[in-house]
């Protein structure tokens, strides 16, 4: 049975995405809401509020480019009172939605207010978390969810009063900013105490906290990362992300002084020791070694990994590779010769990639990505029909599908893909396959 749906009756649908199952799957593909401007480039907050709570497994949420101006003290997420977010009780530990401005960049699209708590996983994609008006923390959680920003600014306001004068409080969960700003905005950067504040988990809790190519701007103690040591060396990641705006880039204890203010007791951050997965030269990902950023991030801490393997012929530049399963089909697959492709009869088989290496561009230069073809196979109705899409920027698809091959490699079938002289990864790359009505 699936769970059922009320639509608010101003929501406008884009009926963009088909709703699959099969007899043993329970989750949708998804639906797409598109909450556009009112006059003046207003943001209709009444419709955001409305839209945000009715939210599905692999929902999306596009957000016109407007300045959504909400009641004070508006919280996205919940507290004990008021919950302006997906019933988590609908979703599965590896289910999660998109929230997504739909403007050139991330000041197109501003939402006045913070983020605490959100119940499920989600991503936040080019945006603007304005809390100059608060003296809240702009981001908190104590849920253990998978929460990820990218290409997003998040303003902190006066933290002076606040329980913890921190921008970015994590107690648990996974969190993750990549292309994204945490500003302090405060007219005295002394009114706030620390830009992110995390505690590492041991060494096997790999990327409970993770930056990439981001910056903690404007507060005197830029990133806490309580216990983060070389045996807790995994649990957070820092990288091409600038820190040294603050006045100290980050630290793994402190105290107080006479006057209660927070102090940098150890300036010492394992910043330079990173764990880096890929190094200069010829190397490899090996298979389900990748942790999904989006995946389960529950207590005992359990690691979800994707199905695929990445070699990279020439690294010139050292850096890290992430990679992350996408909770919503979007953007929708295209259609090729004539036939339209859908993401398959469960979770959409969409998967991110983001490096802070570089890569040479020369002629024969070829990064090979092999997915585990068992697993994307279980995914579909019929194999035969597969096919896969790449998009660089996350909003159009290249006209001609990806050369799919199948290969034995180390006794295991897989479909491998071969992006050429590319000097960054940033990519998309989705499975799909076309439905015979009938």
């Amino acid at each position: 049975m699936f769970t059922s749906r009320i639509f608010p009756s101003r929501i406008s649908l884009l009926c963009t995405l088909t709703l699959l199952a099969t007899e043993f799957v329970t989750q949708v593909i998804g639906k797409e809401y598109d909450v556009r401007c009112l006059d003046g480039g207003i943001g209709d907050t009444t419709l955001f509020t409305t839209t945000i709570k009715a939210l599905l497994p692999g929902d999306v949420l596009l957000l016109g480019p407007c300045n959504y101006k909400f009641e004070e003290n508006y919280v996205i997420g919940g507290d004990s009172l008021i919950v302006n977010a997906p019933d988590g009780e609908k979703f599965g530990s590896t289910e999660g939605v998109l929230i997504k401005g739909t403007g050139v960049g991330p000041a197109q699209t501003v939402l006045n207010a913070v983020v605490h708590s959100f119940p499920v996983n989600v991503i936040f994609e080019n945006l603007t978390i304005n809390g100059k008006q608060s003296t809240e923390n702009v981001y908190y959680t104590d849920t253990d969810n998978s929460v990820l920003f990218r290409k997003c600014v998040l303003f902190a306001g006066n933290l002076s009063t606040g329980h913890i004068k921190t921008a970015v409080w994590s107690l648990s969960g996974r969190l993750t900013f990549i292309d994204s700003k945490i500003i302090n905005d405060s007219t005295s950067a002394a009114e706030a105490d620390m830009g992110v504040w995390v505690i590492a988990y041991s060494d096997d809790a790999a990327n409970k906290m993770n930056l990439m190519r981001s910056s903690i701007d404007n507060f005197p103690i830029g990133l806490y990362g309580g216990g983060w040591a070389p045996d807790t060396q995994k649990s957070i990641q820092v990288h091409k992300t600038m820190l040294w705006s603050n006045t100290v880039d980050c630290c793994v204890d402190y105290t107080c002084d006479k006057t209660g203010a927070e102090m940098c007791e150890n300036k010492s951050c394992p910043l330079k020791g990173q764990t880096i997965n890929t190094p200069v030269g010829k190397s490899t990902i090996a298979m389900n070694k990748s942790v999904d950023l989006l995946g389960d991030y529950g207590r005992p801490i359990r690691q979800t990994y994707l199905p695929l393997r990445i070699s990279f012929p020439k690294v010139q530049t050292k850096g890290y590779t992430f990679t992350y399963k996408l909770l919503s089909a979007h953007p929708a697959l295209p259609t090729h010769t004539g036939k339209q492709y859908h993401p398959g009869n469960a979770a959409p088989q969409y998967f991110q990639f983001d490096s802070s290496a570089t890569f040479s561009r020369k002629e024969g230069n070829q990064i090979r990505i092999g997915f585990d073809k068992s697993v994307i196979d279980s995914k579909f109705d019929n194999p035969d029909n597969i096919k896969a899409f790449h998009s660089v920027n996350g909003k159009k698809w290249r006209k001609r599908p990806l050369k799919l091959k199948v290969k034995v490699v180390q006794g295991l079938r897989i479909y491998q893909i071969k992006l050429h002289r590319r000097k960054k990864l940033k990519s998309l790359i989705a499975f799909g396959e076309t439905k015979i009505d009938g």
